[in-house]
């Protein structure tokens, strides 16, 4: 992504941030703030399991799941 793309995404998230802010009281505002920071801590920890997941410990070729089969049986219904 350029760098001019980066700094409007930036810049467009701030001012959407203030308007959601203007909306409720000072009080609600931090409250905001402190689900924010929470949002952005779980964000950072999902990506880190998806990158170990998928990058430091990746699927056995062999495996079932490779295969197709995940639990899932064949039924004839006659």
């Amino acid at each position: 992504m350029n760098k001019v793309a980066l700094q409007r995404l930036k810049t467009a998230y701030m001012y959407q941030k203030k308007a959601v802010t203007a909306l409720f009281p000072e009080s609600v505002g931090e409250h905001l703030d402190v689900i924010e920071k929470e949002v952005k801590d779980l964000i950072k920890e999902i990506v880190s399991e998806v990158i170990t997941e998928c990058c430091i410990h990746p699927r056995n070729a062999d495996s079932d799941e490779s295969k197709g089969n995940r639990g899932a049986k064949k039924v004839d219904i006659t």
